[in-house]
């Protein structure tokens, strides 16, 4: 039997070390417990951190997978698959939401929730962007999500060389930074003439991204920016 020292001592040399995992490596499951690599058993009060509630190896489930499998994988949200709007459908008929937003990890739908509750408030006209968050709480790893941690972090600059007119306009896309922000920065180092239409240009890029992976509501955004040019 392997034990679950031989395992960690095998994760440290391969894995990279941004976790710091527990000293037992979990083999199986039944519902609610756990087995380590030496058949030692566990209550499962984390649920793979609130992702995977259902218990572990449930026939149902296992059954739903197995016919899934026989079908059809992964074919990415750039496609729509019969399944996906089954479940859509019975979300919605069961909560609040008109539609759904799937997505592949807590880090994705904080990200954008946050995102929608800046562009909510920017639509409405209204200048509100700061997100409220408590010291120490974890909503992430993305770089929005991060910097919700309440945690203090540094960051060089001197890392980064980009294109300041092209970063410029991607805060005025979905930055929802003050006027007095701008103001300093144009005080600071002004802008060349035309930065106005060159920004429209410059955010191009985001938008068309964003309707291919968001839908059909950056479309009027890409349309409008693309207009003076037809």
């Amino acid at each position: 039997m392997t034990s679950n020292a031989e395992i960690a001592q095998r994760g440290q040399k391969v894995l990279v070390g941004n976790y710091a995992p527990q000293p037992i490596s979990l083999v199986r499951g039944e519902g609610c417990w756990l087995f380590d690599a030496e058949d030692r058993r566990y209550l499962d009060l984390m649920g793979g951190i609130a992702t995977a509630a259902l218990g572990h190896a449930n026939p149902k489930l296992r059954r739903a997978l197995d016919d899934q499998a026989a079908k059809l994988w992964h074919v990415s949200n750039l496609f729509t698959t019969e399944p996906q709007i089954r479940l859509a459908e019975r979300l919605t008929a069961t909560s609040f939401a008109e539609s759904v937003y799937f997505c592949n990890s807590g880090a994705e739908a904080n990200e954008a929730a946050l995102k929608l509750a800046r562009r909510h408030h920017r639509d409405q006209g209204r200048d509100r962007f700061e997100i409220i968050a408590f010291e120490g709480g974890f909503h992430g790893r993305t770089l929005f999500t991060v910097t919700a941690t309440g945690t203090p972090a540094l960051i060089d600059p001197a890392v980064y060389y980009g294109h300041r007119e092209a970063d410029l306009a991607m805060t005025e896309l979905f930055g929802g930074f003050q006027d007095r922000f701008y103001d300093a920065y144009r005080a600071a180092r002004p802008l060349e003439p035309g930065y106005e239409t060159r920004r429209d240009v410059y955010n191009l890029y985001h938008l068309i991204n964003h309707l291919n992976l968001f839908g059909a509501g950056y479309a009027g955004s890409v349309e409008e920016i693309l207009r003076p040019f037809g």
